[in-house]
């Protein structure tokens, strides 16, 4: 349960914080990570800062730090794989990284389609073309469609046309509509973990 679609939980053992390991001051450690094909070229970084050195005075008192290191690290790249290496922080630098690791983020909601357009307007139909999402965010199960009239400033009722279940079918025939009235469609991509964040189109 520690790996989500755009997160990860981290758990390592304390190193030696003392000053002649750190060549310093303990700040904490920074976590480096991007996706396994763009590394290390495209690199992200996450801190997590246990002693500020900006403190002060410095208190008298040591702070005992905690045996293991647990990060949660956030904003991943959904059904990918990732790369990732943790590097000690003093006052001015960070260390040598770690060994890397890989592992692979669980499926999330995808992104919205990359283009809808209408390729026939008929008096009481329409025939859909869209173009999939750039960020499919896991496998896609089909497409959602749904639609409302536009009077002046005033959206009717939202209704529901049945969803396309297949991921490959990028037209739909959206039909029942009352002629010479506006309408506005969304668009949206599904996966298992839901339906994304829809496109939509006025016409």
């Amino acid at each position: 349960d520690s790996i989500g679609s755009t997160e990860v939980i981290l758990t390592w053992t304390q190193v030696d914080t003392s000053p002649e390991v750190i060549n310093g001051f303990f700040r904490g450690y920074r976590i480096q990570f991007g996706k396994t094909d763009e590394w290390p070229m495209n690199i992200r970084e996450q801190d997590k800062i246990f002693n500020d050195p900006l403190q002060y005075p410095r208190p008298r008192v040591k702070r005992d730090l905690p045996g293991f290191v647990e990060v949660k690290v956030n904003h991943l790249p959904p059904y990918s794989d990732i790369t990732l290496q943790v590097r000690v922080l003093n006052k001015y630098y960070a260390g040598p990284p770690s060994d890397t690791i890989q592992f692979r983020t669980m499926e999330g909601q995808p992104g919205p389609p990359a283009m809808m357009d209408v390729v026939v307007r008929g008096s009481t139909h329409f025939e859909l073309a869209w173009e999939p999402p750039y960020e499919p965010n896991g496998r896609l199960i089909g497409y959602n469609i749904s639609y409302q009239t536009i009077t002046g400033l005033n959206l009717g009722r939202l209704q529901y046309r049945q969803p396309v279940e297949d991921p490959s079918d990028t037209r739909a025939r959206l039909t029942g509509l009352m002629p010479d009235t506006y309408y506005r469609v969304f668009l949206s991509a599904a996966t298992r973990r839901g339906k994304g964040e829809p496109i939509f189109l006025d016409m």
